[in-house]
Order: structure tokens, then sequence, then C-alpha cells
């Protein structure tokens, strides 16, 4: 499995509060993986998904990671884009 640098963030799914969760509840981010018009670049295709949590400190250091199986292979290239961790799924998956 490749690991590729942080994807950009959409800044247009930055939510109006810092999202904070109580034990149990969940946030969700969407994934957008590749350009759908074929412009990004050095594509390559994937069954795994890392996600990497910042730190507390917001240093920019790398907390846990959560290894993802995907059920199928998918590809992805230079346009990885990732949203802002949201309270509500329809939130992360409109942009």
């Amino acid at each position: 499995m490749r690991r590729s640098p942080s994807p950009p963030v959409y800044e247009e799914s930055k939510p109006q509060a810092v999202v904070t969760l109580a034990p149990g509840e969940s946030a969700y981010a969407g994934v957008t993986t590749s350009a759908a018009d074929g412009s990004g670049t050095g594509g390559y295709s994937t069954k795994s998904l890392s996600v990497y949590f910042q730190g507390r400190d917001l240093s920019g250091s790398t907390g846990p990671e959560a290894r993802v199986p995907l059920a199928t292979k998918v590809y992805v290239d230079s346009k990885l884009t990732v949203t802002y961790w949201q309270s509500d799924l329809d939130n992360a998956l409109m942009y």
C-alpha cells in the first residue's frame, strides 16, 4: 500500500464550530479519491484507506491511525481531497 501525503481539505466544508464528540458519538468526513474528468495524475489502485488523526495539541503531529478495508479497489490520484469532520453524514457527503 502506498502512503500519500495528507490530502488537501475542501475549505468550503469547514464547519461553523469545532465538531466535539461525546463517548460513543460519530463524526463523518467525505473523501474524493480521484478526478471524475481524468485530470488527476500519479494514480494507483488500493483496497484500503488509512485515516491519520491529528494530535490533540494541534501541532500537526500525527496521532492514532485507523486502517479501513475497502470492499473493492478504489482509484486514487492527485485530486484526492477530504472534508473537515462533520457531525452529520449528509453534510460530509455534500462536497
